[in-house]
């Protein structure tokens, strides 16, 4: 399901989409790199590449 979809605000710019789930800040790059922020809990992570298909 998409972000618009689920009514998720994000920024989307040519490099990269940035969007906020639960206070974890999650940015996607244009090269596949992913960057998660506001948690360091390794499940968690795991959770969200998982529930967005990342």
């Amino acid at each position: 399901m998409s972000l618009k979809k689920r009514r998720i605000k994000y920024l989307k710019t040519k490099n990269l989409i940035k969007f906020t789930k639960e206070d974890v800040e999650i940015t996607v790059f244009k090269n596949g790199k992913i960057l998660i922020r506001g948690t360091n809990d390794k499940e968690e992570i795991k959770r969200i590449i998982s529930e967005f298909g990342l």
